[in-house]
């Protein structure tokens, strides 16, 4: 896999008025006319709800499956040590049994804690959710909880992803903030305000980013400390961003 994996979508629309003519029209043409998409044959089929995938080359993760192989994919890094229980419960936290027409994939690892590179597993998850499942390569968010967020501001770049969200905690540090890094990225930074430990951080997060020029929004959930419970409502909130925020 290449870093395009992340590389910004080209809106190649038409106008209302615009005639598909010569090579439009072929174009058009061979469009209305694909083949349907068919993954290699040592792919998992895929299942209804959430899916746990063991047995590939990129696993362990869990995904979902909205309809349509062309549906915007969301990476979501787990928090802890980012092994399988603490996967499931970034899961069970994070989302509801609506996927909302994204592909949501959480990775988790089965050895102590997580790489110190984590961009090459990344890269690869990405490659093979895209080849087993579909999905354009430049409509891919990434995102993270805690640890999971630090990562995430590790892995992202300007070639990586046109859109990051960190949730609830994730450590922002900016010791070797480098501009370039996130050139083009927009950020959903979020912090329960019971979290003690780092709301005060985020809110620096966010400050920062907006000093630097960058698209940063920062939400502050009513109630909440560091990990959503139960009853927690920010879904909203966080399927709102990577609405308005489409890939471009």
């Amino acid at each position: 896999m290449t870093l395009l994996l992340f590389a910004l979508a080209c809106d190649s629309s038409l106008p209302a008025d615009s005639s598909t003519t010569g090579d439009t029209a072929g174009r058009a043409d061979t469009a209305d006319t694909a083949a349907p998409f068919e993954p290699p044959d040592w792919c998992p089929a895929p299942t209804e709800g959430r899916q746990e995938v063991t047995d590939t080359p990129a696993s362990p993760y869990f995904v979902t499956h909205p309809e349509g192989a062309d549906a915007p994919l969301v990476l979501f890094l787990p928090g802890g040590p980012g092994d399988r229980g603490s996967a499931s419960a970034t899961w069970e936290a994070f989302f509801d049994e609506d996927s909302r027409g994204y592909r949501l994939v959480v990775p988790y690892v089965t050895e102590s804690g997580y790489p110190t590179d984590v961009v090459p597993p990344v890269a690869e998850l990405l490659d093979e959710v895209l080849t087993c499942f579909g999905g354009d390569p430049a409509k891919v968010h990434l995102a993270g909880h805690s640890n999971g967020g630090y990562l995430a501001y590790n892995v992202v770049g300007p070639d990586l992803a046109a859109s990051f969200v960190t949730i609830t905690g994730a450590p922002a540090y900016f010791n070797a903030f480098l501009p370039n890094k996130f050139s083009g990225v927009a950020f959903h930074n979020s912090a329960g305000e019971l979290d003690t430990e780092w709301l005060a951080a985020m809110e620096e997060a966010h400050a920062t980013l907006l000093e630097k020029g960058f698209d940063s929004q920062l939400t502050v959930w009513p109630d909440t400390d560091h990990t959503p419970g139960p009853n927690w409502t920010g879904q909203d909130a966080m399927f709102e961003f990577w609405d308005t925020h489409p890939m471009r």
